[in-house]
């Protein structure tokens, strides 16, 4: 290092300084982005300072703007890090880093979830970023960088940056994000971390929006009365401080969740409520949602006409403004009602609907939960090979995505297929293979594959059987 710190090119000196700070942060890889954020430089300069220490090969060029180190150069980078940078110094760059990320997300959220209620709590600005053109771009932006973000902000977390409003401003920034792509494990991470830290620093409205962002994960879960408990909570949050959209928001999912535990008169009362709202603030994409959550109180309480009409405001708003992903989603929404309820053969047009918008717009998420409740149809009208079918592809996509919960999820409904077949040695493999990837996710859907697994020990015979737990 000393040749370079003594160097007569300025590029050299600026490497040798860069190396302790670059060396920092936790995660697999750097891109020249979070460089930039981490050096406090425009980026052009660190992608030259970066690509220097290549030369010297004293990083890794892995893709393009992706570097790496070498453990033994990480862990000499870090020495001279303590020797040279004080604690102060280190966790400024490290702030630096998660304000980046914050940022980029609440960008990502703008093109995702662009009428978002959580946009307007955006407080941190962007600076220079990576080119956005689409939601797409900057989802896949985050698929390739959100291992490196979450092993940061746990970093942070164990910082003296510990108790900043950035990790509330975070988890908020990456609903658009974590919702898009169904990360429930990171966002139930990132809210818990972030609500109590809200709750701290009293920042009211973050904290419920954090409280209502917290449910989904238990929903999706399975976990639904713990749900409900957060969902009160920020609903009556909401309520204190005279915040009409999200006491809309929190009526409409309380709508959803209550009406699942068969809380149907609470349920009802509670989206009539949020349907008033939205419409008295002029909430299009809530009210939209609300038609939909009373559609599925409708058919759960078997008024089949009130309920496609309800479902038919929900879709016809969305497609009115425009928002496919919204739209696909609230097909999804449809078909899963009806298939909850029994309406099977009806769950095929909508679910199918959803997977065509989801395949035109290249929206892989929204693809693998189309598949999976067209493969319940199926199952649940005895086509197993169908089901199967749809099941194999919805596995494909969730492991090319790498979502885990999901991937765990679909073994289990293929043990679930196996199981109903009478393919014993398949259904265990696939039960087994499930249990790997679930325990310490789901404590839920793993003890729901423990169970089948025993039955099956025991040589009990299992029927498939579709219930709300089924979907994540």
């Amino acid at each position: 290092m000393r040749f370079l710190e003594t160097s007569d090119h300025a590029l050299d000196r600026e490497a040798a300084q860069a190396l302790p700070v670059l060396s920092l942060l936790d995660g697999a890889d750097l891109i020249t982005a979070v460089a930039a954020a981490l050096l406090d430089v425009p980026v052009r300069q660190a992608d030259a300072v970066l690509e220097r220490l290549v030369d010297l090969n004293l990083l890794e060029s892995v893709a393009p703007e992706r570097y790496r180190f070498h453990d033994l150069i990480r862990t000499f980078g870090r020495e001279l890090a303590d020797k040279s940078l004080t604690p102060a110094a280190q966790d400024a760059g490290l702030e630096r880093v998660l304000r980046f990320y914050t940022g980029f997300a609440w960008a990502c959220q703008r093109l995702t979830h662009a009428t978002s209620p959580r946009l307007s709590l955006a407080e941190s600005s962007t600076g220079p970023m990576p080119a956005l053109d689409s939601a797409a771009t900057a989802v896949r932006w985050l698929d390739d960088e959100q291992r490196n973000l979450m092993d940061r902000f746990h970093q942070a977390a164990a910082s003296s940056l510990a108790g900043s409003a950035l990790f509330p401003e975070l988890a908020l920034a990456m609903f658009g994000y974590n919702e898009s792509r169904s990360r429930w494990l990171e966002m139930r991470d990132l809210c818990l971390t972030g609500v109590a830290i809200a709750h701290q620093l009293d920042l009211p409205l973050m904290a419920a929006w954090l409280e209502h962002d917290t449910a989904i994960p238990e929903v999706e879960n399975g976990t639904l009365e713990v749900a409900v408990v957060h969902l009160f909570k920020a609903l009556q949050m909401f309520r204190d401080l005279s915040d009409g959209p999200g006491q809309a928001r929190c009526c409409s999912s309380l709508t959803h969740v209550l009406g699942r535990l068969g809380r149907l008169d609470e349920a009802l009362q509670l989206g009539t409520e949020a349907l008033r709202l939205s419409q008295e603030l002029g909430q299009r994409t809530i009210e939209g949602v609300s038609y939909i959550a009373l559609g599925g109180l409708y058919d759960r309480k078997g008024d089949a006409e009130q309920a496609d009409q309800a479902f038919a405001q929900g879709i016809h708003l969305a497609r009115d403004m425009g928002d496919t992903r919204s739209l696909a989603k609230r097909y999804l929404n449809v078909g899963f009602s009806h298939l909850l309820v029994g309406r099977v053969e009806d769950a095929k047009a909508p679910l199918y609907e959803c997977l065509k918008i989801a395949e035109a717009v290249r929206n892989d998420d929204q693809v693998t939960q189309s598949l999976q409740c067209l493969a319940a149809v199926f199952a649940s009208q005895g086509e197993y090979p169908k089901a199967q079918e749809y099941l194999a592809s919805a596995l494909a996509l969730a492991r090319q995505l790498g979502n885990r919960l999901r991937e765990g999820c679909f073994l289990l409904e293929l043990g679930k297929i196996s199981a109903a077949t009478g393919h014993r040695d398949a259904a265990i493999a696939h039960l087994n293979a499930a249990l790997t990837i679930l325990h310490g996710k789901s404590p839920y859907f793993e003890t729901a594959a423990r169970q089948l697994l025993a039955l099956i020990d025991r040589g009990g015979d299992y029927t498939y059987n579709f219930d709300d737990s089924n979907i994540v």
